[in-house]
């Protein structure tokens, strides 16, 4: 074991005013060198315990009370906010696309960032810093950052790096950590919900915290076969939920936090006849067409090239679909397209058998709801009844009408005791279902939202997914996500649509996402964990395996 650095003695934080403990008891010891990955719900403590590790605890930023002790061995030891690498490592890849003026594939791409980056940065520094014109403006970023950085005097704080990467830019980012980690000895603590994919790399140790406490403190192997995660709001990964629910025990798999290396006696048969135990869902498409576009382009202003290529696709009454690709391929252009924010530069786009003019466009924006990434900030101080009777107000509704659909709209969230209660007392998740309880009033054909599980643990995110699917079953309303979850798309959606560089490269089922190869690495996605296991132990066909866990596991969650 290598020699601590700082260490946590009964310790527990008040904040200045707040009625109870954010960290309660906490008794931690962190060593040099080590890799640790923190974990654990919304609320549970995380962002307070990364403060405490940063000595900003009871300081004129964050008041409140110290109880126990923190004993820094080494007062050298600096902690580095390193979450800006996650951006560099987006802006290099972005980068990557333009040469000589010119827009390129995703089949150009340098085939691993990090490799190439461990060669020039982390082995030859000498030859990265003659050579600087050669590394993209995202390299420079990381060069700079990791060669003024003394390694045994600093520990790399990573708090939620994958949130806005693409799963293929996620990957790459988790092999950039671990090169840094395993070139320099570097201490490197990260702060996630996403623990399949931070797992892709091993780490030394994984912390759990719930409601302010240490729940388990060890490595990942037992932590998977404890059967905990799920139940404090985190989530196992999903081949861990497929082993369970076959009754299959746990004890007997080896190398459970290693999707690639795993195994257990018995554990295919053991799959395939569950497999034969689960029905299969059946569900039809409407041929009910709402939207269609075709041939539709788009490019800003201040652009040379289109950010939206050629597009042609539909949407029916009650479809539930997925736009996926990497950041800058074009998905928020495409859903304020649709959301008529933007017209198309060429192409029509027809709505209800109608080509969209200037004459209809009200129309469909009547009909159409765009629930965006982020919320506005100046609906906080409005209470929800308030807000929502606002929204009624804009739709026509008589007072008793409006009383109605507001009390309707938040039964259907789950949010009929927040009605009195401020929208900014409310935590992140329900302020989504706020608004989408606001999208419900409007009675919409169309609903589109932007990345719906970002900043929420998986109870809320599952909670909010099951809310739009039973929406969705009970009123055919067609919705449209946005999003970098694969996931959510293998589980809730019924189609995706796959960007590239501004062009719609696949409308097609969800499942090509996670298992077809070209498409995979075209679109930089990545390939499903259900698939990488269902090769590993030998499933013959991996795609009815993957189609049924999913409806199973969303079904068991509802």
């Amino acid at each position: 074991m290598s020699n601590p650095w700082i260490q946590f003695k009964n310790m527990s934080f008040t904040y200045e005013g707040a009625g109870r403990r954010a960290l309660k008891n906490i008794n931690l010891t962190f060593y040099r060198g080590e890799k640790v990955l923190i974990i654990g719900a919304n609320a549970s403590g995380k962002s307070t315990l990364v403060r405490a590790l940063r000595g900003k605890l009871a300081t004129d930023e964050f008041q409140g009370t110290i109880e126990g002790e923190i004993i820094n061995y080494d007062l050298e030891m600096e902690t580095v906010d390193a979450t800006a690498m996650a951006d560099a490592v987006d802006h290099h890849l972005e980068e990557t696309l333009e040469e000589n003026g010119k827009r390129k594939r995703s089949s150009d791409y340098i085939p691993n960032f990090s490799e190439e980056l461990k060669h020039r940065i982390l082995e030859h520094p000498i030859e990265a810093n003659t050579s600087l014109e050669r590394l993209s403006e995202g390299q420079r970023d990381i060069q700079n950052f990791v060669n003024n950085v003394n390694y045994e005097q600093s520990v790399f704080i990573f708090d939620e790096p994958l949130a806005n990467l693409a799963p293929r830019a996620g990957q790459i980012f988790i092999d950039l950590v671990d090169d840094i980690h395993h070139n320099t000895d570097a201490t490197i603590v990260m702060v996630d919900y996403r623990i399949e994919e931070v797992l892709y790399r091993p780490v030394d140790r994984v912390i759990v915290l719930s409601e302010g406490r240490i729940i388990f403190d060890g490595d990942s192997e037992k932590l998977l076969k404890r059967n905990i995660l799920n139940s404090l709001g985190v989530g196992e990964p999903a081949y861990v939920s497929a082993i369970r629910y076959t009754g299959y025990p746990l004890d007997k798999v080896r190398n459970i936090s290693n999707v690639n290396y795993l195994h257990g006696p018995d554990l295919k048969r053991t799959i395939e006849s569950w497999l034969m135990t689960v029905p299969n869902f059946v569900q039809k498409r409407s041929d009910q067409p709402i939207l269609t576009l075709d041939n539709v382009s788009y490019t800003y202003p201040w652009r040379d090239q289109p950010t939206l290529c050629n597009i042609s696709t539909q949407v029916f009454k009650g479809d539930m679909i997925a736009i996926v690709g990497k950041n800058g391929s074009g998905k928020s252009t495409l859903g304020q397209m649709m959301d008529g924010n933007i017209r198309p530069d060429s192409g029509t786009m027809t709505w209800l058998g109608e080509e969209v003019t200037e004459d209809n466009l009200c129309q469909m924006k009547q009909e159409t709801v765009y629930i965006q990434q982020n919320i506005d900030q100046s609906i906080l101080d409005f209470t929800v009844k308030d807000y929502l009777n606002g929204i009624a107000a804009n739709c026509n509704y008589s007072a008793e009408e409006a009383e109605e659909v507001i009390r309707d709209s938040l039964k259907r969230t789950g949010l009929i005791y927040a009605a009195e209660l401020q929208i900014g007392q409310l935590s992140f998740g329900q302020q989504k279902r706020i608004m989408l309880s606001s999208a419900l009033i409007n009675q919409p054909s169309l609903l589109i939202i932007e990345e719906p599980s970002e900043g929420q643990d998986y109870h809320h995110y599952n909670e909010f997914m099951q809310y739009l699917y039973q929406i969705n079953q009970e009123q055919e309303i067609a919705i449209i996500i946005n999003t970098h979850n694969t996931d959510l798309v293998l589980e809730f959606t019924r189609h995706a649509w796959v960007l590239s560089e501004g062009e719609l490269i696949a409308d097609t089922q969800p499942i090509r996402i996670a298992t077809d190869y070209r498409l995979i690495q075209r679109a930089f996605l990545r390939e499903s964990n259900l698939y990488i296991f269902a090769r590993q132990i030998g499933l013959i066909d991996p795609y009815n395996f993957i189609k049924k866990f999913m409806d199973y596991h969303r079904e068991v969650n509802r």
